[in-house]
C-alpha cells in the first residue's frame, strides 16, 4: 500500500521567518521570539501556510477567515512510519545544536 506526504500544523498569529534550508523557523510576536528546529525525519521541510483548511478538508460554509492566523506546518515525505522530532527554544542567546540525540519513545 502506498503512503502519501501528510503535513503536521501548529497555527500561529506571529510573523514567521524560515532558513532557507527549510529546517528551522524562527516566530516574533509581542517582544517573545520562539526557535523551532526540524531534527527528523530527512526530507521533512517547514512551510509556512494560511489557516485555511486544505482542499481535501471539509470546508464549512462558515469557516473564519484567519486572516492574522497562519500555519507553521511539518511536510512530511511519503511514509508508512515517521519519527518526527522538533526542538523548539525560547532563548536567542543559546542556539538550538545542529544536532541532537534522539531516543526511541521506549526509552525514555
Amino acid at each position: 500500500m502506498a503512503s502519501s506526504a501528510s503535513r503536521v500544523t501548529t497555527p500561529s498569529a506571529a510573523a514567521v521567518t524560515l532558513a532557507d534550508d527549510g529546517r528551522t523557523a524562527t516566530l516574533r510576536q509581542g517582544g517573545a521570539t520562539l526557535t523551532a528546529r526540524l531534527l527528523g525525519p530527512d526530507g521533512a521541510r517547514l512551510e509556512v501556510r494560511p489557516a485555511e483548511p486544505l482542499p481535501s478538508s471539509p470546508q464549512p460554509p462558515k469557516q473564519a477567515r484567519n486572516e492574522k492566523v497562519r500555519k507553521l506546518t511539518v511536510h512530511l515525505p511519503a511514509s508508512r512510519e515517521v519519527r518526527l522530532a522538533v526542538v523548539f527554544s525560547t532563548k536567542e542567546s543559546q542556539p538550538i545544536p545542529e544536532t541532537v540525540p534522539l531516543k526511541p519513545l521506549a526509552a525514555w
